[in-house]
C-alpha cells in the first residue's frame, strides 16, 4: 500500500497534466497524468457497455462553467496515528499532544461551477495528487458525506480518515479502515442536492473527511494516471442512478439467489452435507443454497474434489437439487505450485501468473501451501481461469464463491493486515500496459470475478449465474454479489451491519449482505435470533460460521430460536415477489434494495445520519434490535401513515413544523423485531414455499396499506426467475393502484407474462383498527385476502 506523503507542491507541466472535460449527461472529469505516463486506457471501474457511448466535449484547462486556476500556498494538518499514517508519529510523537502535524501544501485552486462546492485545490507529491474540497455549500450548508463502500462506522463518514486498499482484515473493529472492498466514491449530500465525487483508480486512495481539517475533504490519490469525476443532482436517488450508469449495474440475479443460504467452514464429508439438507426440510425452514468451503478440495487445490470426502460429487449435487438445494463452491485465487497439478502446469505454460520485476514467478503461501497467483489483468489468464470452472459445473455446481481475492498472502505481514498481501512491486500485465501491481491492487478481485462470470456465459449460457465475492473494486457489482467478510458473533457487528450495507448499496453495489449470526466465535441463542430476524430483510441473506465454532444452523439454538428463524426466513420467502421487484429495479436503475431513511425522506432533518433502522425498498421499515436484554426499542417514524406489521395498528405521524416525524415504542419480544408497512403502498407477496423451485399455490397476494387519503400503489415485476427470456419480453412490469375502492393495473410493460407462476389475484386492505389481527394471524401477511375482481393483467 502506498504510504502517505508529507510534502505537496504545485503541479506544473510537463510533469503534471490536468485536463477538464464535460459529458453530455452531466459529468465533469478531471483527467490527471503524472510524469509523462502513457497509459491509454481507463480502469475496469467504468461500465464497458455505456462508456463508449458517452459523449465528452473538448478538453479545457478550466472546469467548464468554473474559473482559475490560481496558485495557493497553505499548511494542512494531519493526525499522527497509525491508522491514518501520520507523518510524525515515529519521529516526535509528543511534538503536539493533539496528535496534529502541519504539512506544507502548494497547488492550484479551481473555482467549480454553480451547484458544486466552491473550489477544488489540486497539489501533487512525488507519487500522487492531493484534492482539497470544502465541506460546505456556497450557502454555508453543512454537507453529509456518504458512500466509500464497505467501511466501519456510521452512515455519515465525516470525522474520519478512510483508505481504499483491499485487505484480509479479520477484526472489523471501529478504528479499522481498510477492509475487503474499495469504492472511492462519496456523495456530498444536503436536502437540496447531492454532489457525487468519484476517483477512477485502483491504486491507494486516502479520504480525510474532515478529521484533521474539520471543514475540508482531503483526498490523496497515489496513481500516475487517474480520472476524477464530479456531478450535481437534485436528489440522492438521482445521484446514485447517474453513478451506477457510469460504473455499471448488477445483472438480474436468479430468484434462487435471493433465498436463504446456509454455509459453514466447512460442511464435509458428503454425509454431513446431506444431513444438513434433510434437517432443513424436516424442520420446514426454507432454504435454497448450501455451500462447500475449502475442505471439498483435494489438498486445497482449486478446481478439484476430495473424492474421499465426496466420492461422487455429481450424484450428491443432483440429489440436493432434487430436494430444492443449489450448491455453491468456494474458489480461491492461490494455485498450488505443484508441477503434477494440471491447473498450475497449464498456468505456467500460458504465463498466467504474477511475476517479479525480473520476470521470475512469484510464489506466496495460502491454504495449499506454496502458491502462485493468476494475473487477472491479462485477458488470456481470464480465459484460462474461466475454462477451469468446467470441473465444477460438470458436477452440477450452481454458483461460485470467490474468496481470498484481495489477494491474501500468508507470507505478508500478519499484524499489519494492509500488507497481508502480495508485494506491490510485482508486475501486472494491465491489459497490455504493464504496471507495478500496487497500482492495480484494488482491481485484482474484479478480474477474478469477471473471469468467473465469463465461465457462466461459456458453460451455462441458459442460466443467469451467481457469483459471490469477498473483495472487489468499483464495478464489481457487474459480476458478483458482495458479502462483507469475516465478521464476529458480536452485538457490535450486528449493529454495524446496517450503515455498512447502506453505504455499499449507495456506492453502486446493491447486492450485499453479511454472515448472519457472525462468522467468528460463537453466537448465543439471543444474538442468533436477533441477527437472523434483521438479516432476513437484507439483500444477500446467508448464515455462516467458522472452523472450530459450535453449530450455527437454525435448530442449533433450541426450539424457540428455531421458530424465530422459521418465522423470519419464511417472511422473506413470502415477500419474494416484492424483493424480486426491487432487484429488477436495481438491475435497471442501480437503485439500492436496502435504503437509508433519507432516501425517501430527504426533507426530514432527523434522518440525515440515521442508520439504526432502514427501508427495504419503499414500503417496509425495519428496526433491528442491536443489544441484548431488550424487549422494546425506540423507532423513529417519518411523517405519514404507518402500519405495525405485527398488530396491524395504524400509526398516523403528523409532520412537525421542521418536517420531522416522531419516535414510537416498538415492541420487540425475542420472536420479533419492529417492522412497519408504509401507508400509500401495496406490498406484493405470496404463500410460503420451502425453496424457490416450488411452484407455490399460484396466488399473488396484494397487501394494500392506504395513506391518509385512502390511496395506495405499488410496482410489481415478474418473470421466470431464471434464464434470459425476460430479455426478449417474457416478463410483466407495472403498477397496481388503489383509489380507496377499486384496484387497477397501470403502466404495464412486457410482451408476455407466460412465464409467471401466478394464476390468480387476491387482495387485503389494512384497516388499521386496533386488534385487527386475530390469534391465527401473526402478521399483516396473514390478513384475510379476497379474490380480486381485477384479472391478472398478464393473462
Amino acid at each position: 500500500m502506498q504510504q502517505r506523503q508529507d510534502y505537496w507542491f504545485r503541479p506544473a507541466a510537463p510533469h503534471t497534466d490536468l485536463a477538464w472535460q464535460q459529458s453530455a449527461d452531466g459529468w465533469l472529469r478531471l483527467a490527471v497524468t503524472l510524469d509523462g505516463t502513457t497509459r491509454s486506457g481507463r480502469s475496469s471501474a467504468l461500465d464497458p457497455d455505456t462508456a463508449p457511448a458517452r459523449d465528452w466535449y473538448d478538453v479545457t484547462s478550466v472546469p467548464p462553467g468554473g474559473s482559475g486556476p490560481e496558485f495557493f500556498s497553505d499548511r494542512i494538518h494531519r493526525l499522527n496515528d497509525m491508522a491514518t499514517q501520520g507523518v510524525a508519529a515515529n519521529d516526535n510523537p509528543h511534538e503536539d499532544t493533539r496528535g496534529l502535524e502541519a504539512v506544507p501544501v502548494e497547488g492550484l485552486r479551481y473555482g467549480l461551477p454553480p451547484g458544486f462546492p466552491a473550489t477544488m485545490g489540486v497539489s501533487r507529491s512525488r507519487d500522487g495528487i492531493l484534492l482539497d474540497i470544502p465541506l460546505s455549500t456556497p450557502r454555508g450548508e453543512d454537507l453529509h458525506v456518504m458512500g466509500l463502500g464497505e467501511k466501519t462506522g456510521s452512515l455519515d463518514k465525516r470525522g474520519r480518515t478512510w483508505v481504499m486498499w483491499n485487505c484480509d482484515e479479520p477484526v472489523h473493529s471501529p478504528e479499522k479502515s481498510a477492509l475487503y472492498q474499495a469504492h472511492p466514491v462519496v456523495y456530498l449530500w444536503t436536502p437540496g442536492g447531492t454532489v457525487t465525487l468519484f476517483i477512477d483508480t485502483m491504486a491507494t486512495v486516502w479520504f480525510d473527511v474532515g478529521e484533521a481539517e474539520p471543514g475540508r475533504l482531503l483526498i490523496e490519490i497515489y496513481d500516475n494516471r487517474f480520472d476524477c469525476y464530479l456531478r450535481t443532482d437534485e436528489s440522492l436517488p438521482e445521484a446514485v442512478e447517474s453513478y451506477s450508469a457510469l460504473t455499471g449495474r448488477i445483472p438480474l440475479p436468479p430468484e434462487w439467489a435471493l433465498g436463504f443460504q446456509q454455509c459453514r467452514y466447512s460442511y464435509f464429508p458428503e454425509e454431513r452435507v446431506l444431513e444438513v439438507a434433510q434437517r432443513f426440510r424436516e424442520e420446514k425452514v426454507p432454504c435454497d443454497v448450501l455451500y462447500l468451503d475449502i475442505h471439498y478440495m483435494d489438498g486445497y487445490r482449486v478446481f478439484t474434489w476430495d473424492h474421499r470426502r465426496f466420492p461422487e460429487p455429481d450424484r450428491m449435487v443432483q440429489g440436493l437439487r432434487d430436494q430444492g438445494f443449489r450448491v455453491v463452491t468456494i474458489v480461491d485465487p492461490g494455485v498450488k505450485t505443484d508441477v503434477d497439478y494440471p491447473v498450475f502446469a497449464s498456468g505456467l505454460e500460458k504465463k498466467a501468473f504474477l511475476t517479479r520485476p525480473g520476470g521470475e514467478l512469484y510464489v506466496g503461501k495460502v491454504w495449499p501451501g506454496d502458491a502462485a497467483f493468476p494475473d487477472f489483468s491479462r485477458p488470456a489468464t481470464r480465459e484460462w481461469w474461466a475454462r477451469w470452472h468446467k470441473t465444477l459445473f460438470d458436477a452440477g455446481v450452481a454458483g461460485i464463491w470467490n474468496d481470498m481475492n484481495e489477494p491474501a498472502d500468508f507470507t505478508g505481514d500478519e499484524m499489519l493486515r494492509v500488507n497481508f498481501t502480495v508485494p506491490d512491486d510485482l508486475v501486472a500485465y494491465n491489459e497490455g500496459e504493464p504496471v507495478s501491481f500496487g497500482r492495480v491492487h484494488n482491481e485484482y478481485a474484479n478480474g477474478m470475478n469477471r473471469a468467473t462470470r465469463d465461465a457462466f456465459l461459456q458453460y451455462r449460457p441458459e442460466e443467469r449465474g451467481f457469483v459471490l465475492t469477498r473483495s472487489g473494486g468499483t464495478g464489481v457489482q457487474r459480476y458478483a454479489a458482495i458479502w462483507t467478510g469475516d465478521n464476529h458473533s458480536w452485538w457490535e457487528h450486528l449493529a454495524m451491519m446496517v450503515p455498512m450495507f447502506l453505504n455499499v448499496g449507495l456506492s453502486g453495489a446493491p447486492f450485499v449482505g453479511g454472515d448472519a449470526g457472525g462468522f467468528q466465535l460463537n453466537a448465543d441463542a439471543e444474538l442468533y435470533r436477533r441477527w437472523i430476524a434483521a438479516a432476513a430483510f437484507t439483500p444477500f441473506f446467508r448464515a455462516h460460521s467458522a472452523l472450530d465454532t459450535r453449530d450455527h444452523e437454525p435448530w442449533s439454538f433450541g426450539p424457540e430460536a428455531l421458530e424465530t428463524a422459521r418465522r423470519f426466513i419464511g417472511i422473506r420467502y413470502r415477500i419474494m415477489p416484492y424483493l424480486y421487484t426491487l432487484f429488477e429495479e436495481a438491475s435497471r436503475r442501480g437503485t439500492p434494495v436496502m435504503r437509508p431513511l433519507l432516501w425517501e425522506f430527504p426533507q426530514d432533518p432527523r434522518v440525515a445520519s440515521r442508520a439504526d433502522s432502514f427501508l427495504l425498498g419503499e414500503a417496509l421499515l425495519v428496526a433491528p434490535v442491536r443489544e441484548p436484554g431488550v424487549q422494546e426499542r425506540s423507532v423513529y417514524l417519518p411523517a405519514g401513515v404507518w402500519y405495525d406489521f405485527w398488530s396491524g395498528e395504524r400509526i398516523d405521524v403528523p409532520r412537525q413544523p421542521d418536517g420531522s416525524g416522531t419516535v414510537v415504542v416498538g415492541h420487540a419480544p425475542l420472536d420479533r423485531i419492529p417492522l412497519y408497512l408504509r401507508g400509500g403502498y401495496i406490498l406484493p407477496h405470496e404463500g410460503l414455499r420451502q425453496h424457490t423451485g416450488e411452484a407455490g399455490d399460484g396466488v399473488l397476494r396484494l397487501l394494500i396499506a392506504p395513506d391518509a387519503e385512502g390511496r395506495a400503489q405499488g410496482t410489481f415485476y415478474g418473470d421466470a426467475g431464471e434464464g434470459f427470456g425476460y430479455c426478449s419480453g417474457r416478463f410483466w412490469r407495472g403498477t397496481f393502484s388503489w383509489d380507496g375502492t377499486d384496484l387497477r393495473a397501470i403502466s404495464g410493460e412486457g410482451e408476455s407474462g407466460e412465464d409467471l407462476r401466478w394464476t390468480s389475484l387476491v387482495t387485503a386492505v389494512c384497516s388499521g383498527a386496533s386488534g385487527e389481527l386475530n390469534p391465527e394471524e401473526s402478521s399483516l401477511l396473514d390478513l384475510s385476502h379476497r379474490e380480486s375482481p381485477l384479472p391478472l393483467p398478464w393473462n
